[in-house]
């Protein structure tokens, strides 16, 4: 494909006819009911979903015909309850009865919106807003959910009936009216993790959700052979699409386990992938650095993870010494370097955008970290400093991307190779909008450049594609930190300074930008490990961060803050919050342990 008039780009195979300003392509069905239904005749006795809450031990598994019974018994009580079009919240654990209650919503011809259990005051809030927001109808958990949280919830979700989905029985089934919806119908609501802002729903069409399974799994070379197991929430895209939905879409079985079994025993999750023969698992990028710095390597005697072809490496900043520490970590376990596989993506996308090609190595690039912060990319001088980029892969199907310069004052322009600048998506992947919000809609979801028959979603993340079409990821538009005319990247700071001393919680720290007066300033927040307060000196700590970035970068870091656990706040997807985290201090709202200024002691 062409990025600009005079460079050329490979181009995936197919016709490329614009239809309301979108590329759209044939898919092999029009809905996940059309996919399930076929499955149920065709492979009935087949296991495709199972259950092991504690990763080792498999303790629930349905079949094709079963999850497509159980779709339509619990699709059956949904319609006795409700309207065709109606919004149903999905409040269930990370297990087989939340799989079958989004697939219900679409057998019954509902819409489902994937939400998490509220397990805090603030959890709840967001549930009613959220109700408020899609005009929620009724309410799928379990009974012993209800139990525990139907009180608070029924608070928040004021006129929503309730199903328990596990007391439904079989039989039921008998009783659905058979539904079969069209690709353009919208298929659920996902709404948006919050880094950069409020929380909105994303509108995704069934067409669109059918979309990923053809983006992704070609690139990915996934086959019905492969196995796959998953801790990754459902409620978040990622989880969902990547972690269910895409195995199910090519045809192999997954594993479903919780996020809590993962972060309690990260040891026994790789234990379950050695035992269970998993060829696709994986999540961010943070898991991987979790597994090196909390697992002893000689502990895993017998696991073998020559199985594991396909790493998943997504929803963060993907770091080159995150891959490095783990291939030479996981190496005498089997695990190749080829297994790593970044991606790209995000919920507006519907979630994956590019994907690394299966049994290739991940790809790098040295840049100079200087000319970067001009948005340009060249190769480091050689005696100067060199900043690694890891690719995150290319695209397919049917997808257009293009790279924009938004800052032209003659309007938006394309990109060539190895220019930085926001990364626009078109095709079939994007999903259809925000939920009762029609200018941003128009402002996100329909771009548009110049003499391009294409309309795009403006995604807000800067990067740039390279020669031979690698996608690179460089940071967020929003999160962008100018100072004095030069552009920082918000997740290099804190890098960097997550490199300054190990009592520093890994991937807990934020850099943002505060209005100065004169110019914006830099401040850090950070996360001190519970076992290091009161046995390092933590005054020293800040002042090493506040000196190490500020010459590391060449810029003026004018506060650090230390904070205890769990203060900076991330998005449901391990997202760093950096625009609440300013929020939070100028509100005084960190317990703050130590801190830095810039000129002098805090």
């Amino acid at each position: 494909m062409s990025l600009s008039p005079s460079v050329d780009l490979p181009v995936p195979p197919g016709p490329r006819l614009p239809k309301e300003g979108r590329v759209r392509r044939a898919l092999r069905w029009g809905s996940w009911v059309e996919l399930l239904r076929e499955r149920a005749q065709t492979r009935p006795g087949e296991v495709c979903l199972l259950g092991a809450p504690g990763m080792l031990e498999i303790t629930r598994s349905l079949s094709w015909a079963q999850l497509d019974r159980r779709a339509r018994a619990v699709a059956a009580a949904i319609q006795q309850r409700t309207a065709v079009g109606d919004r149903c919240l999905l409040l269930l654990d990370n297990d087989l009865d939340y799989v079958i209650a989004f697939f219900a919503c679409g057998y019954a011809g509902r819409v489902g919106v994937t939400l998490h259990v509220p397990t805090q005051k603030k959890h709840v809030v967001r549930l009613g807003q959220v109700a408020q927001d899609c005009g929620a109808d009724l309410v799928l958990s379990t009974a012993a959910l209800r139990a525990r949280f139907g009180a608070a919830v029924e608070g928040a979700v004021r006129n929503a009936r309730w199903l328990e989905v596990d007391g439904v029985g079989e039989a039921l089934a008998i009783a659905w009216e058979p539904h079969t919806p069209a690709p353009q119908d919208t298929c659920y609501l996902q709404y948006t993790s919050g880094s950069t802002s409020a929380p909105r729903g994303v509108v995704v069409s069934h067409q669109a959700l059918l979309a990923q399974g053809e983006i992704l799994g070609p690139i990915m070379g996934l086959q019905p052979t492969d196995r796959a197991l998953s801790w990754l929430p459902l409620f978040h895209d990622m989880g969902l699409i990547l972690g269910v939905l895409q195995p199910l879409y090519v045809g192999f079985p997954v594993i479903l386990t919780t996020p809590a079994a993962f972060i309690k025993d990260p040891a026994r999750w790789l234990r379950a992938i050695s035992a269970h023969r998993v060829s696709y698992a994986g999540g961010p990028n943070f898991l991987y650095d979790l597994c090196v710095d909390t697992v002893d390597v000689d502990s895993l005697q017998g696991v073998d993870l020559s199985c594991w072809t396909v790493a998943l490496n997504a929803a963060e900043p993907v770091r080159a010494r995150t891959i490095d520490r783990f291939v030479t970590w996981a190496k005498p376990l089997g695990f190749r370097a080829e297994g790593m596989h970044p991606g790209y993506g995000l919920a507006e996308a519907t979630l994956g955008v590019t994907a690394k090609t299966r049994g290739t190595l991940p790809v790098r690039r040295a840049v100079d970290p200087e000319a970067l912060r001009a948005d340009r990319v060249e190769p480091p001088l050689a005696d100067g400093p060199a900043q690694e980029l890891v690719g995150s892969g290319t695209w397919g199907f049917d997808t257009e991307l293009r790279i924009v310069d938004c800052a032209d004052p003659a309007g938006p322009r394309a990109l060539g190779p190895l220019q930085v600048g926001e990364i626009w998506v078109g095709g079939s992947g994007p999903a259809d909008g925000y939920l009762h919000r029609p200018e941003e809609t128009e402002r996100a979801f329909r771009a548009r450049l110049p003499g391009d028959p294409w309309a795009y979603l403006r995604t807000g993340d800067l990067g740039f594609v390279d020669e031979r079409g690698q996608l690179f990821i460089t940071g967020r538009a929003k999160d962008l930190i100018i100072v004095r005319g030069r552009n920082h990247y918000p997740q290099d700071l804190e890098q960097s300074a997550e490199e300054t001393h190990p009592c520093l919680r890994a991937h807990w720290i934020a850099a943002f930008a505060v209005d100065g007066g004169a110019e914006e300033e830099v401040v850090i927040v950070a996360e001190v490990r519970a076992d290091a307060v009161g046995v390092v000196n933590l005054d020293e700590v800040a002042s090493l961060v506040l000196r190490g970035v500020s010459a590391r970068h060449e810029l003026r870091v004018a506060e650090v803050m230390l904070v205890a656990e769990r203060q900076v706040p991330k998005t449901t997807s391990g997202k760093i919050q950096r625009s609440l985290c300013r929020q939070m201090r100028t509100e005084g709202a960190f317990v703050v342990l130590a801190k830095a200024v810039a000129g002098g002691a805090a």
